[in-house]
């Protein structure tokens, strides 16, 4: 038996003990165990971290309470399974490579990361002020969320090793978007019937504002006032604006293994999950996912089966549908909440460095006030400034190119 293994085992009989004496040590026990675990299983710790992460805003608000220590969670599975799947990697074949223009990319995001930690981070925690909290700890959480995952954009390659690999993962997330999507239509049962309140009662600007107070059963914020016509839905995610991108992106892997698994059986699940997501899509009140579910589960046929003009007749009707569904989506497609945060961003005169890491970071409220911001890029202006946006739109743009180039 190897001396790791010897070690769990222990540690495991440790925590046993623990428990029953000092439960506070028992909890701190099992986080090493934990790390130790994802450093000597790195696979299967990526695996429940992928399983983790969807239910990650019903476990901090529903299970925990939103105990702010919960943020933290995923990355005693992330960190050392990284570690631990670099080092494998290492020893099977070669030291992990980046291509050098992502390298600079990736390398200048840093700098000016780190520019904004030193100059408005460490100024704020220096200088007095009527400045709350610690900054230059929440401007670490912060690094931590710009840099500290940005490693994972090479942990699919080694993830995905056969095609059995993609196969499996492929299915895990078919599962994963099914019952995600499944308890979202749950929750919104619960609040058509009144079981749960929402915001029904509220006046004023607060009718418009998705509140933790209004939680139901899974996820976290919610706005739900139907006699104003009042729907936004978080799903399984901390607010509803998380639960729109998951929609979306669950779309484009729901949709290519249900036009393309070998298996008849995970097709017909994949089309249940598809039908799900575009359920779970029209009743979450998010005008994006419910334009852009339903293209993209259309839109994947012609992709995945680039002989679809051999039958035209076949496939017309849905053809037809999706142009007329994609210019219309155009036309109208709201960009009034994004416009808001940006607007609202720019009023705080965030300059070139910003108003310092992790100042819009929930998982950094344990160490100060920080900004609830859902949308992405009005939240990277607000941390980092016009020049931390723009270094990140640099590795997104290096990212995709790189991609292309190898592809």
């Amino acid at each position: 038996m190897k001396k790791a293994q010897w070690l769990i085992i222990i540690l495991s009989l440790a925590l046993l003990i623990l428990a029953v004496f000092q439960p506070s040590f028992a909890i701190l026990g099992g986080l090493v165990l934990v790390c130790i675990l994802s450093f000597q299983y790195p696979r299967t710790a990526f695996i429940l971290l992928l399983i983790y992460l969807p239910f990650a805003g019903t476990i901090t608000y529903q299970v925990l309470s939103g105990n702010v220590g919960s943020t933290f969670l995923k990355d005693f599975l992330y960190f050392p399974a990284l570690i631990g799947l670099i080092n494998v990697h290492r020893k099977e074949t070669n030291p992990v490579s980046i291509p050098k223009p992502l390298r600079w990319s990736i390398t200048i995001l840093f700098c000016f990361s780190l520019l904004t930690l030193i100059t408005v981070n460490l100024a704020q925690q220096i200088l007095p002020g009527d400045q709350d909290g610690i900054p230059i700890l929440m401007g670490l959480i912060g690094l931590k969320t710009w840099i500290g995952y940005i490693p994972l954009i090479g942990v699919g390659s080694l993830l995905l090793r056969q095609v059995k690999d993609l196969h499996f993962f492929s299915r895990l997330f078919v599962i994963l978007a099914l019952i995600c999507s499944g308890l979202a239509i749950i929750q919104y049962g619960l609040l058509t019937t009144g079981i749960c309140e929402g915001t029904r009662g509220l006046v004023g600007q607060d009718l418009f504002k998705a509140t933790l107070e209004a939680k139901c059963f899974v996820g976290g914020t919610v706005a739900f006032n139907p006699e104003h016509n009042i729907i936004r839905l978080p799903g399984t995610f901390t607010s509803p604006w998380h639960w729109s991108w998951f929609l979306i992106s669950s779309a484009f892997m729901v949709a290519a293994s249900a036009w393309c698994d070998p298996n008849k059986y995970w097709k017909k699940i994949s089309f249940l999950t598809l039908t799900f997501l575009t359920l779970s899509s029209i009743i979450s009140g998010q005008d994006l996912a419910i334009k852009l579910v339903p293209t993209i589960s259309i839109l994947s046929y012609f992709v995945v089966h680039p002989d679809w003009k051999q039958n035209p007749k076949n496939v017309q009707g849905f053809g037809i549908f999706a142009v007329v569904f994609i210019v219309v989506s155009s036309i109208i497609l709201s960009t009034e909440f994004v416009t808001d945060q940006f607007n609202w961003v720019l009023t705080q005169n965030p300059g070139f460095l910003g108003n310092g890491l992790g100042s819009a970071t929930n998982a950094a409220r344990i160490f100060g006030p920080t900004e609830l911001m859902e949308t992405f890029y009005p939240k990277i202006l607000f941390e980092v400034g016009v020049l931390g946006l723009l270094s990140f739109l640099g590795v997104v743009v290096t990212l995709s190119w790189v991609v292309f180039q190898q592809g």
